[in-house]
């Protein structure tokens, strides 16, 4: 295999000059030789993937969330309520949060959000995070097993849904209603 001008092997994974232009954090850390060569990998293989994802024709080369993306346009389709996009939205800064308390890096996310925390605040907002996400995973497990995965999928990713969507609709309603979003009617106060 032959290297372009200005392609980089990071051990044994490839980092082109396009997609070192496109994600230049993760170039900058795929290229720093102070970094253990697994996190150098992974920063590679990070621009890498977002490359391939900003070079698709729909992208244009744009990061970030946009008044069209895969969350907004499957509601739009589906016709559901801006509630159910709202909880989507909730899910995906979960799962950003949740990754951050794992020690991984995640684009447009700020961990503590900018502030000064000691290292028991930081530990116990991560404690925090990860209990958040997996309230979110256990009420998506009760629509189906699948649900937490596929959900991740859209929310996260940003990608199209395969498959039923029935089970993203659910999801995203019963997402809606856990957090508060919703209110399913019942007035607890009175009898049914």
């Amino acid at each position: 295999m032959a290297l372009a001008m200005r392609d980089t092997l990071v051990g044994d994974v490839l980092m082109t000059a396009r997609a070192a232009e496109l994600s230049p954090k993760y170039a900058l850390i795929a290229t720093d030789p102070r970094r253990t060569i697994s996190d150098r990998q992974e920063a590679a293989s990070c621009a890498e993937a977002l490359s391939v994802a900003l070079d698709q024709p729909h992208q244009r080369g744009r990061a970030g969330k946009r008044p069209e993306d895969a969350l907004t346009i499957f509601c739009r389709r589906q016709r559901l309520r801006r509630e159910c996009q709202q909880a989507g939205q909730t899910y995906d800064e979960e799962i950003r949060a949740e990754k951050s308390a794992q020690g991984f890096y995640v684009v447009g996310h700020v961990p503590g959000a900018g502030d000064d925390l000691d290292e028991a605040q930081r530990e116990a907002d991560n404690e925090l995070a990860i209990a958040d996400l997996k309230a979110s995973k256990a009420v998506l497990k009760g629509v189906d097993k699948d649900c937490p995965a596929r959900m991740e999928t859209l929310c996260y990713d940003g990608l199209w849904p395969l498959g039923d969507v029935k089970i993203l609709r659910d999801g995203l309603l019963a997402l809606a209603l856990h957090y508060g979003l919703l209110d399913c009617g019942i007035n607890r106060d009175k009898p049914i």
